[in-house]
């Protein structure tokens, strides 16, 4: 049974909408500084119509958990309740409040990847940051009973890159993948070495994404399904990384097919 006094939660919830407040405004006028320094009008209609998509969505995002505690945090409040839904909502609101950390921590780390240069690009091992990455998400992956290949070609050049920032990429994706997979499915992680670069595929057996999904699944707070876990902003932080190491995320599923799946590739230039 949970033990909290409901004065310090009602705080507690307070101080997090007031984050959440300061936030968008930060974040819009971070924005709208950045469209500013825009040359072309063109170019600033188009900034300041994906600003506003981009706060319309979080807003969107943030209203749901931000309706869920509210409603039990009232309910947490009557005197008369039973002390084990009382202990329910609580719980309920403890993940509520988590959900929305989650988000406002990975909108944070997208704009910092939008922000982000390639002075800290360095010859790497990539192989070695791939193998990071399935590492941090193998436990996942077994609990469902998924299985990760990993094949790659021998001899793979090193790559000018950012190796914290590839292996958030190959999490991000791999994260994807295991959660909308099924039980037993299989995701393969394939390296292929080209002349000048190398090439990079991920590909799961899961159901596919269906076509109206499927371009805008990049798009920051993009979610497909609401019955699973997530910011909807894994892909995207994805995209961002590859555009800063030369590269561009591209997206393949297709859902009549007999083998389905999704499939996820991009190609990174080698060091010359």
């Amino acid at each position: 049974m949970y033990v909290f006094d409901l004065k310090t939660i009602i705080l507690f919830i307070v101080v997090v909408c007031a984050s959440i407040v300061v936030f968008s405004v930060l974040a819009t006028s971070l924005y709208y500084r950045r469209s500013r320094k825009l040359a072309q009008t063109s170019k600033m209609v188009t900034e300041f119509a994906r600003v506003n998509s981009f706060l319309g969505a979080f807003a969107h995002e943030i209203r749901t958990p931000l309706t869920t505690i509210l409603v039990h945090l009232e309910i947490a409040r009557l005197d008369q309740i039973n002390p084990e839904i009382r202990s329910s909502s609580l719980e309920l609101i403890r993940k509520e409040i988590n959900r929305v950390n989650r988000i406002i921590q990975d909108i944070s780390l997208f704009n910092r990847y939008q922000l982000t240069t390639n002075n800290d690009h360095a010859a790497i091992d990539f192989l070695l940051v791939i193998e990071a990455a399935i590492a941090q998400v193998i436990l996942q992956a077994e609990a469902k009973n998924i299985t990760i290949e990993f094949d790659h070609d021998e001899g793979i050049h090193r790559i000018m890159g950012s190796a914290d920032r590839l292996e958030q990429l190959f999490i991000n994706i791999l994260d994807n993948a295991v959660k909308y997979c099924r039980t037993g499915d299989i995701i393969f992680v394939k390296v292929r070495q080209h002349e000048k670069f190398v090439q990079c595929i991920i590909q799961d057996t899961g159901t596919g994404i269906a076509k109206e999904h499927l371009i805008h699944v990049t798009e920051p707070l993009y979610r497909i399904r609401k019955d699973i876990e997530g910011s909807g902003l894994g892909l995207a932080i994805a995209a961002e990384i590859a555009k800063n190491h030369q590269a561009e995320l591209a997206i393949s599923s297709d859902q009549n097919s007999e083998e389905n799946g999704t499939t996820v590739y991009f190609a990174i230039p080698i060091v010359k």
